[in-house]
């Protein structure tokens, strides 16, 4: 369970000025005292944005999977909690620290980047580099906006590598998962197969109903086979690994020569077992770490700016995610442990208003 608040005056008895904002300057925030350990909420103050950022009231927060592995101490060593926690998000910028971009979207309804560098989206209010925010549409809600950067961005990612390495088949884990989805949906319309890996056979209906032609359980006895043979009758040499662990070696060993997977995820939370160095040497294949943050340090300022448009006109379609639930700040830990069991079932929102 989440720790209750502090005996304070809550939020939603304070006064609010003419931004929505708190008079007496604090707002409720989930944080994270060290890593693997309960979330708790608590009321700080608000923080104030500096030049070339933005105060942005929040209105929806997405929890992803990469959300769960930073609270469990996954992805870094160099940022020491306490710290505030959730990578995106969505609201209405309120305040500008200085700069003619945040002035260009005061007011404005936008998607954010937070993350501990800045201040958590999974807070009231969130201070972000207004080059971090970009600015909705009229008819993209907030909780798609919450929901704006992480998974499409990750599907151009992958779009981007498959293209650029000429791979004519894909495999992907995690099928089932939105994320998993908006893959399938990005790849039909460029005609490149892909080998959907899920664990369920509920999943194997969802991506059914929705399309998908070649899904394969790994839970069934003949995985490894069936895997073989149509990793090799399509030429499958990529894979997108979000699970790792034990599975990540089943995938790459029963692929063609010179295959690459790209482990992005680790919902298995296992470490990789029994691999045979001189069978992948054979083989020359390779596994990879794939982290979102360094595909876009490779980018120039006229592709990213392509890529946004991009979303921005096709994040109801394509990129769209379902939206299975709603959370309070204060349910932050049921939040996440809902998530982790029920992650094909959508996405899932924080909404630091909701009462």
């Amino acid at each position: 369970m989440v720790e209750p608040l502090k005996k304070d005056t809550p939020t939603e008895e304070i006064p609010l000025d003419k931004n929505g904002i708190p008079t007496d300057g604090k707002m409720r925030a989930v944080i994270m005292d060290k890593f693997g350990d309960t979330l708790r909420v608590e009321r700080i103050p608000i923080p104030k944005p500096a030049s070339g950022q933005v105060l942005v009231k929040v209105e929806a927060a997405a929890i992803n999977p990469s959300d769960l592995a930073f609270i469990m101490g996954k992805y870094t060593d160099k940022i020491k909690p306490p710290i505030h926690v959730g990578f995106e998000g969505s609201g209405t910028v309120v305040e500008n620290g200085g700069g003619i971009m945040g002035w260009s979207i005061k007011g404005k309804r936008v998607a954010i980047v937070g993350g501990p560098e800045n201040s958590g989206t999974w807070a009231e209010f969130a201070v972000v580099g207004a080059d971090k925010c970009v600015t909705l549409g009229r008819n993209t809600s907030f909780e798609q906006g919450a929901c704006f950067f992480v998974n499409p961005l990750t599907v151009i990612a992958f779009e981007d590598i498959i293209s650029k390495n000429k791979h004519r088949a894909v495999i992907q884990t995690a099928a089932a998962s939105q994320l998993g989805r908006m893959l399938n949906r990005v790849l039909a319309k460029k005609k490149v197969p892909v080998i959907n890996i899920v664990r369920r056979e509920e999943q194997r209906a969802t991506l059914k109903a929705e399309g998908a032609e070649y899904i394969l359980n790994s839970s069934d006895e003949n995985f490894e086979k069936e895997l073989k043979e149509l990793a090799h009758k399509l030429n499958a040499t990529v894979a997108f690994d979000a699970v790792g662990g034990d599975l990540t070696y089943k995938v790459v060993r029963n692929m063609p020569i010179s295959s690459t997977v790209y482990v992005y995820g680790v919902l298995s939370q296992s470490n990789l077992t029994d691999v045979d160095p001189g069978d992948m040497i054979g083989r020359n294949q390779t596994i990879k770490g794939f982290l979102l943050s360094y595909w876009l340090e490779e980018k120039g300022k006229v592709e990213l700016l392509r890529i946004i448009m991009r979303l921005q006109s096709e994040i109801n379609t394509d990129f769209k995610s379902e939206i299975n639930k709603e959370f309070k700040l204060e349910e932050a830990n049921e939040a996440c442990k809902y998530y982790w069991e029920n992650m094909s079932k959508g996405k899932n929102v924080i909404k630091p208003w909701l009462k």
